[in-house]
């Protein structure tokens, strides 16, 4: 036995060396912990992600308006169970516990059986339906198998925790460069934390990742094949289709034709591919945004409801008429004190970001964040590098994308007059961070040995535990008497 007991752990060991290996591992480890210690709708809009997934299962691929706003006809046993999870208010109020023994029992009773009712979703139902396939798929599965909500509720998420792990295991072993960068920002807290949710975040991620770990790799290849071009350009359709911003990130399908730029067939087939591939990507893009645009009115209305008077046309306006004004509350929203929350937000902002860990913990997580870019890969390979003019085009989508980002959050989001822009989450730039791996790996090195600053990130991971069971479990003071603010009180709020 001892014998048998050495040889597993040797293994264990020189598994623990390989990138994709010590992130699987770790990430099985954690995001399961994360998924049983959430409660239930305890990440950002994991309520309206629910209905939307919800909504797919019963084969609607796009929302429509309803007597309740923009959305649809979901059983009443699906929305009443959201209302139960959130009866005691526990989102943004960091002061509050999740009691198991009590409302676990509560969640048992409600089935997706019976008549359905409207219910509002605006804020997801701009999403195209590709974000939602995976979890749709959890639970439409168990729906087949039984119709208590709480059983497809956490299928769904063990689901798209899955899909998340597929997805960084290969992308970290299929990237030829910086595999030690894309396991440390798929192992983030916040990263984890999404991904044990049902939060489209994880199909954005995991997706983005996919994408720029198979370009990388045909950025090596001098010659491409027909399955290489339907490949890559797949995945980029689905990369524009997932976020409007996320749109920028398309065109870098044009520097495959720097390596072969002497081979003239070769660098006529790949800028043909790649012009058909943005071509084709922009106009499923546009065409879904136009689908949805009828939906742009109601979202406004959803959004006053929660506080947030906007005029999405009229800030257009003024963004576009003013564009100093608006770079400079770009400015202000990005390096200014109103960073503050974006910049957690990165690092660790648990809950309906009511639950920051604390700011030691934070610094130390940055400085083993930017450790870990110093890594030395004996693995890499490569043979061709990748130029100056590559990484200004880097740079360039790079500025596109947030300024795309803030564009879309000014208009959205930001009440008229603001001086800073709202909304701005610190996740929104895990998958920018990811897009930049190919021109931010190699740029210094140190002699720190790895299994340091790699333990130094699973002991970040340790105390993020700990502090979510603080947040969710422990020292539970007096019930409070009132139900929650939001989707208990207007039952048209997803």
């Amino acid at each position: 036995m001892r014998g048998k007991a050495g040889v597993w752990y040797q293994s264990a060991r020189d598994r623990l060396r390989v990138p994709e290996w010590f992130f699987l591992i770790t990430f099985a480890i954690f995001g399961l912990i994360f998924l049983v210690l959430i409660p239930p709708f305890q990440v950002a809009d994991e309520s309206s992600h629910f209905f939307r997934a919800y909504q797919m299962t019963q084969g609607k691929l796009v929302s429509k308006k309803t007597p309740s706003g923009v959305g649809g006809e979901l059983p009443k046993g699906v929305y009443d169970f959201a209302v139960s999870a959130n009866q005691f208010g526990l989102s943004f109020h960091p002061d509050r516990r999740f009691f198991p023994r009590s409302q676990f029992p509560e969640l048992w009773k409600f089935e997706s059986k019976g008549p359905k009712e409207p219910v509002r979703f605006v804020n997801t139902a701009l999403y195209a339906p590709t974000n939602y396939v995976v979890p749709a798929i959890g639970i439409g599965l168990t729906k087949l198998i039984t119709s208590k909500v709480i059983v497809q509720f956490y299928v769904g998420r063990l689901i798209n925790c899955a899909f998340f792990g597929v997805c960084l295991f290969f992308a970290i072993r299929m990237i030829p460069r910086g595999k030690w960068i894309l396991a440390a920002l798929a192992l983030l807290p916040m990263s984890i934390y999404e991904a044990a949710s049902l939060s489209a975040d994880v199909y954005l991620i995991g997706l983005m990742s996919l994408f720029i770990a198979y370009w990388s790799t045909l950025y090596e290849k001098p010659v491409l094949t027909i399955k290489n071009f339907l490949t890559l350009g797949a995945l980029g359709l689905l990369v524009g289709l997932s976020k409007q911003s996320y749109l920028v990130f398309v065109p870098i399908l044009l520097l495959l034709a720097l390596p072969v730029r002497k081979n003239r067939p070769e660098l006529k087939r790949r800028l043909i591919f790649a012009v058909l591939a943005g071509l084709i990507t922009g106009l499923f893009a546009g065409g879904w945004v136009l689908i949805t645009s009828s939906f742009n009115a109601d979202f406004a209305y959803w959004a006053g409801l929660n506080g947030i008077a906007v005029n999405p046309p009229v800030a257009m306006h003024s963004a576009l008429t003013h564009p100093l004004t608006f770079v400079e509350t770009m400015i202000n929203s990005l390096i200014t004190n109103n960073a503050n929350t974006t910049v957690w937000s990165f690092f660790g902002l648990f809950g309906w970001l009511d639950t920051a860990i604390p700011y030691a913990l934070m610094v130390f997580l940055a400085i083993t964040l930017f450790l870990v870019y110093g890594f030395s890969e004996t693995r890499t390979k490569g043979k061709y590098a990748l130029t100056r003019p590559v990484a200004i085009w880097f740079g360039v989508s790079s500025v596109l994308f947030v300024a795309v980002l803030g564009f879309v959050l000014f208009a959205y989001w930001t009440p008229f007059g603001a001086t800073s822009v709202a909304g701005f989450q610190g996740r929104y730039f895990i998958p920018l961070l990811i897009f930049l791996i190919p021109v931010l790996y190699g740029r210094y090195r140190h002699t720190i040995p790895k299994k340091y600053v790699l333990g130094g990130l699973v002991a970040v991971l340790v105390c993020c535990t700990v502090i979510l069971v603080c947040r969710y479990y422990t020292n539970p003071p007096k019930l409070p008497g009132q139900a929650s603010i939001g989707i208990t009180q207007n039952r048209n709020i997803g």
